[in-house]
């Protein structure tokens, strides 16, 4: 037939052409990975943990407490004039402990955001935090 004795269509045995030789129309391949796929199940060591989810929340509703209180521990120590060093320092530091902190609850905020833990409404909180102890640190610090 193909002039090569014993050789079948593939040329080494005379069987079917192996699959990954084989020409013609392909089969279409669906978009996506397995588990990116409707109705596909992600298996028990993929799924998150709802305790660490609660645990980590918790932190972050601890973190914009703490950074909610040092901001009005800011606004309740109001300087009343510039020459009074002590009551600017007890409104500066806090809103300057204030901005670092909401620093740390946005980025651990980010996080959960991006890995799809939270919603982003939670972003709110922190970013607000981080304006106003911003402009409190301003504002104390530049009073004549």
């Amino acid at each position: 037939m193909d002039g090569g004795g014993e050789g079948g269509r593939d040329g080494r045995t005379g069987g079917p052409v192996p699959l990954e030789k084989a020409e013609g129309p392909q089969m279409p391949q669906m978009p996506g990975k397995p588990e990116e796929r409707a109705g596909a199940v992600r298996p028990p060591q993929e799924r998150p943990d709802r305790s660490a989810v609660a645990v980590l929340v918790g932190l972050l509703v601890l973190g914009n407490a703490l950074t909610g209180w040092l901001l009005l521990r800011s606004f309740l120590a109001s300087p009343s004039d510039g020459w009074d060093q002590g009551s600017v320092t007890a409104a500066g530091v806090p809103a300057m402990w204030a901005h670092v902190l909401s620093w740390l609850t946005e980025w651990g905020t980010w996080q959960l955001v991006g890995a799809g833990r939270l919603r982003m409404w939670w972003m709110v909180p922190p970013v607000l935090v981080m304006a106003v102890s911003l402009v409190r640190m301003l504002y104390v610090t530049q009073q004549p």
